[in-house]
């Protein structure tokens, strides 16, 4: 199969694409320096929401987001934007692991649940979470703007973004992680 043919191919184009446009953001970021901001332009597609029917009622899904640098050598260094819904676990009673996994595992921080993701008690700071953007009226793309840490040594970073949106499964995302309502990873 053609990547670009099926709905994973059109996934595996739009990530590479995707990542062209972070390592402009990630230039921008270093060329910025410590307690500047990066400037991060998302182009929303056809894929971007997606409704879904929990019994009698149809809703709407629209991603979880979450923004963050990485040192050089890969490993994580502080959260620039992460949807409130993830970072404050805003979604009732129920954890949602797979609503942005890269991210939560990259920070490594694990809850007394075993879960990488933050908890209703122990949220991430109102500095770096907020609503899921939207494109103003009339626009195709949603800007953000983004405080880097104003300790932020000089040097080169990663900027890493990760789009997700929970009971999206496909092939490309595997089995459901654990949370109490899905089978754990093997």
């Amino acid at each position: 199969m053609a990547i670009g043919t099926s709905r994973a191919g059109r996934a595996a184009l739009n990530a590479g694409i995707f990542a062209a446009v972070l390592l402009a953001s990630a230039a921008a970021a270093y060329a910025e320096g410590a307690g500047g901001a990066l400037r991060l332009s998302l182009t929303p597609g056809s894929e971007w929401s997606h409704s879904k029917r929990f019994g009698p009622v149809k809703v709407t899904l629209t991603p979880q987001i979450a923004v963050w640098l990485k040192r050089a050598d890969g490993s994580y260094v502080a959260d620039l934007f992460v949807t409130e819904k993830a970072g404050k676990s805003a979604w009732g009673k129920v954890r949602r692991p797979e609503a942005l996994p890269v991210w939560s595992h990259d920070r490594g921080v694990r809850y007394p649940d075993g879960l990488f993701m933050p908890t209703k008690a122990d949220p991430l700071p109102d500095a770096v979470s907020g609503a899921t953007p939207k494109p103003k009226k009339g626009e195709a793309r949603i800007d953000l703007t983004l405080a880097l840490p104003a300790d932020l040594p000089a040097g080169d970073y990663l900027v890493a973004v990760e789009v997700n949106s929970s009971f999206d499964f496909n092939a490309l995302s595997g089995r459901p992680c654990g949370n109490s309502r899905s089978p754990a990873r093997p």
